[in-house]
C-alpha cells in the first residue's frame, strides 16, 4: 500500500509544515514538480497559494489564482487516486478561463484568455453572471440573487455569512 499524503495552503506565503519536508522555499512559497508533487517526496502534493505551480503546457509560472487552485486541487486528487491504482502521475495543464475582478458598484474589469478585455457595466454583469453560475444549487443561485438585486436597489449590504439549519443542528450536538 502506498503512503500517500496531501498538503493545501491558502495565503501567500508557505506554512511552516512545508519547511518540515525540507522543502526550499521561494519568495515563501514551495516550488513543485509538474505533478503538483514535492521536490524529493512524490508522496506530497502542494496547491493553492502555498505552491509554485509551473504549466506543463506553457512551461509558465501560474498566478495566485483561486481558479489555478481548483484545478490544481482536483488534479492532485486525480494524482493521488493514479498513484494508489499504481499508475504513473500526470503533469498538471492549467485551462485558461480568463480572469474577472469586480472595481465597485456596477464596474469590473474581465480579461478574456485570448487577450481580449471587457470593463464596465458589461463586465460587472459577466461578472454576476460568472459567480451565480458557479453556486451548486437553485436555492443557493436564487437567494444569492435576491440578495444582489436588493443591494442593487436599497445600496445596503445583504447577508454576509450563510449558516444552514444543519450546520447550527450539527455544532449544537457537538459534530
Amino acid at each position: 500500500m502506498v503512503k500517500t499524503h496531501a498538503i493545501w495552503g491558502a495565503g501567500i506565503q508557505a506554512n511552516p509544515l512545508a519547511q518540515s519536508f525540507g522543502a526550499e522555499l521561494a519568495k515563501g512559497r514551495v516550488p513543485v514538480n509538474l505533478d503538483l508533487s514535492l521536490k524529493d517526496h512524490p508522496e506530497v502534493f502542494v496547491v493553492g497559494d502555498v505552491a509554485v505551480i509551473t504549466d506543463a503546457k506553457t512551461n509558465k509560472q501560474l498566478p495566485q489564482l483561486g481558479s489555478v487552485a481548483q484545478q490544481a486541487g482536483h488534479h492532485a486528487g486525480e494524482n493521488i487516486t493514479r498513484i494508489v491504482d499504481g499508475q504513473p502521475t500526470r503533469p498538471f495543464e492549467y485551462f485558461d478561463k480568463g480572469t474577472m475582478a469586480t472595481i465597485g458598484r456596477g464596474a469590473a474589469v474581465v480579461e478574456l484568455p485570448g487577450h481580449g478585455t471587457m470593463t464596465g457595466h458589461a463586465a460587472w454583469l459577466a461578472w454576476l453572471g460568472v459567480h451565480v453560475t458557479l453556486l451548486s444549487g437553485g436555492e443557493e443561485k436564487s437567494s444569492t440573487m435576491v440578495d444582489w438585486g436588493w443591494n442593487i436597489l436599497t445600496k445596503k449590504r445583504g447577508k454576509r455569512i450563510v449558516i444552514s439549519d444543519e450546520d447550527v443542528a450539527a455544532e449544537s450536538a457537538g459534530a
